[in-house]
């Protein structure tokens, strides 16, 4: 006898009972609902594969969870249909091979089962929106059952979001590393996300899943790609069939200069938005115009700096052809000036003509004539522009002193006339070398009076005390005007100034202001660029210390007031070195003798024309 009905329902077993398979061969109907089957991983293949006059598998009401893979299984064999019942269990998933679904020579019932919906719902989905009623169908399933996003039901979900995500236990497939991946099996596509992960070069290993996709869309937005050619020629050589699988390639928000032509040949979406991209090269447009006049292409190209000149008059050409490819052609614009122009509605003449050329061309006129205006300020006016530098204290950060002083005996030399002794002698002189003063503000200062050699030229002592000294402080009055000697002292100092590039010299201003016809030249431009201070103003004490040089801490610890035999022992040491060379051997050294325009003009630069400027064109002896 052959056994052809078995009902092992209503029971407590956990397993399919039984291991001589011959013996169930002849079944035509096997009933185990109701009982507590965890697993039918076996059951259901040799179901399928073996049974072949199984014509009811009653596996309802157990509790069956997870997936039901019968991708491998063969159901060529089978003469007669199957109706498995899968109902009341928690299955998940249903995983059929694409012959199956071919013959469907088997029939599930899947209702009050947690179904998921991701890409493996796709067949179900498919059948349940068939409206021809005497078609055959593979399942019978209550589409309420899925969990699907947003409290939406299976026929309400959009094939697009039946997705699977992997590498995961369903699909061991790898994924770019930081790219998240994505299997649609009703578009039968790979999607690869790999926006946002600073990446300069598209990912190598683009994944396919064999049998199940044909198609790669690839996510490259707001990343750190410049140049797409280069990226493309890379995957192309490295990966070449699924470089060729790219479809659509988003790469909005990247920092897209260059563009080239080298494209996928199955392309149909590109999105180069919001990148900079200045213009397009012919070729590229031309690759545009072949594959979009096929209606295989479109296209997203706006927010773009695109130039305001005849370099976009081919993407203007373009988009007039072809806008309906372009989505976003309104965004398309140029950037003219201040404003931009949205370029589909623009004509030739509108960014394309010598009067664009000469608008394109205005900032680097402007800056242009800026310069100019600064290199003749500069030839014209080169000495007051550096007397007001030196007089600030950011002016002090582009010249540099501290090497050329550091052997200098001298704080100051004091140039003033014998009008203003008793101010200098009794007030100034006091309030700079006082030992009462903190010793960053004690200065060791130089006057004539009292430190310069009876005897010696003048002109010679004029010379060395400048130039041993870091500051000349002008005590500038009317007396101080009608004084040849001072006048001399002003212009050995101003002239140092100028050729050392360093602040120098200290105006200040003791009684009225000198009549301006008799002033000096380099004296008004002192007095142009405000550079003096006042001996009335309130805070003439600060704005003079500030003036003078700082002293560093060698200077304070070792400086001692009016002991200058080692400080001027050192200068001489150095002065070896200098080129102000004064002859011991001159004939007239105990006479005091002027004229000296020859040794002014060699030693300070000036011209003898300033020197007779100065000195009136007259020969002095003293």
């Amino acid at each position: 006898t052959k056994l052809e009905e078995l009902d092992l329902s209503n029971n407590k077993l956990s397993r399919v009972p039984g291991g001589n398979l011959k013996e169930f061969l002849s079944l035509t109907s096997l009933k185990m609902n109701n009982n507590l089957i965890r697993s039918v991983d076996t059951m259901i293949p040799i179901g399928i594969s073996t049974f072949r006059n199984l014509n009811t598998l009653d596996l309802s009401a157990n509790n069956i969870s997870g997936n039901i893979d019968i991708r491998r299984i063969d159901t060529g064999a089978r003469s007669n249909k199957l109706s498995i019942d899968l109902s009341r269990n928690k299955i998940e998933r249903v995983m059929l091979s694409d012959h199956l679904m071919t013959t469907k020579k088997v029939k599930f019932l899947l209702t009050k089962n947690p179904l998921v919906c991701d890409c493996y719902a796709t067949e179900i989905k498919e059948e349940a929106e068939t409206k021809n009623y005497h078609q055959e169908k593979l399942f019978n399933v209550d589409v309420d059952d899925f969990v699907c996003s947003d409290k939406k039901n299976l026929l309400e979900t959009s094939y697009a979001d039946l997705t699977c995500p992997f590498p995961s236990e369903i699909l061991n497939e790898k994924c770019p590393q930081n790219c998240s991946c994505n299997l649609n099996r009703y578009n039968r596509t790979v999607s690869v996300n790999c926006a946002g992960q600073s990446l300069s070069q598209i990912p190598e290993n683009l994944p396919l899943i064999p049998r199940e996709s044909d198609e790669i869309i690839l996510h490259m937005e707001n990343n750190f790609l410049t140049n797409l050619t280069d990226s493309l020629l890379r995957l192309s050589k490295n990966n070449l069939s699924n470089f060729e699988s790219i479809t659509k390639l988003y790469l909005s928000g990247n920092r897209l200069e260059y563009i080239g032509n080298s494209f996928p040949s199955k392309l149909k979406y590109l999105g180069l938005d919001n990148n900079k991209i200045q213009s397009y090269q012919n070729k590229t447009l031309q690759y545009f115009h072949q594959k979009v006049e096929g209606s295989k292409l479109d296209l997203k190209l706006g927010n773009n700096p695109y130039d305001c000149n005849c370099n976009s008059l081919e993407l203007n050409h373009f988009l007039k052809m072809f806008y309906s490819h372009v989505e976003d052609s309104k965004q398309v614009t140029l950037k003219c000036l201040d404003t931009e122009k949205e370029l589909f509605i623009l004509n030739e003449k509108d960014f394309c003509s010598s009067l664009s050329l000469i608008t394109a061309l205005i900032p680097a006129i402007f800056i242009f004539i800026i310069l100019c205006i600064l290199l003749i300020l500069h030839i014209s006016y080169k000495e007051t522009i550096m007397i007001y530098v030196f007089s600030k204290s950011w002016g002090k950060i582009f010249f540099s002193e501290e090497q050329v002083d550091k052997n200098k005996p001298y704080d100051a030399f004091l140039s003033y006339s014998h009008h203003d002794e008793d101010f200098v002698e009794k007030t100034l002189l006091p309030g700079l070398e006082s030992e009462d003063n903190p010793k960053e503000l004690q200065y060791k200062c130089l006057i004539h009076t009292r430190d310069w050699n009876v005897g010696d030229m003048i002109s010679d002592q004029i010379i060395e005390s400048i130039e041993k000294s870091r500051r000349t402080i002008i005590v500038l009055s009317v007396g101080y005007i009608k004084s040849m000697w001072s006048k001399l002292e002003f212009q050995a100092a101003h002239a140092k100034a100028m050729k050392e590039n360093t602040q120098r010299v200290i105006i200040i201003l003791h009684g009225e202001i000198p009549d301006k016809d008799d002033l000096d030249e380099d004296v008004k431009k002192y007095l142009k660029t405000n550079t003096f201070i006042d001996t009335n103003d309130p805070w003439f004490w600060k704005k003079l210390r500030y003036a003078l040089p700082k002293k560093s801490y060698k200077q304070k610890k070792s400086s001692k007031l009016h002991d200058g035999s080692k400080d001027t022992a050192d200068y001489e040491n150095a002065k070896q070195k200098n080129i102000h060379d004064i002859s011991e051997d001159n004939p007239y050294q105990n006479k005091v003798q002027l004229p000296y325009y020859k040794q002014f003009s060699r030693e300070l630069l000036l011209t003898s024309k300033s020197l007779k400027r100065d000195l009136g064109g007259t020969e002095y002896i003293c």
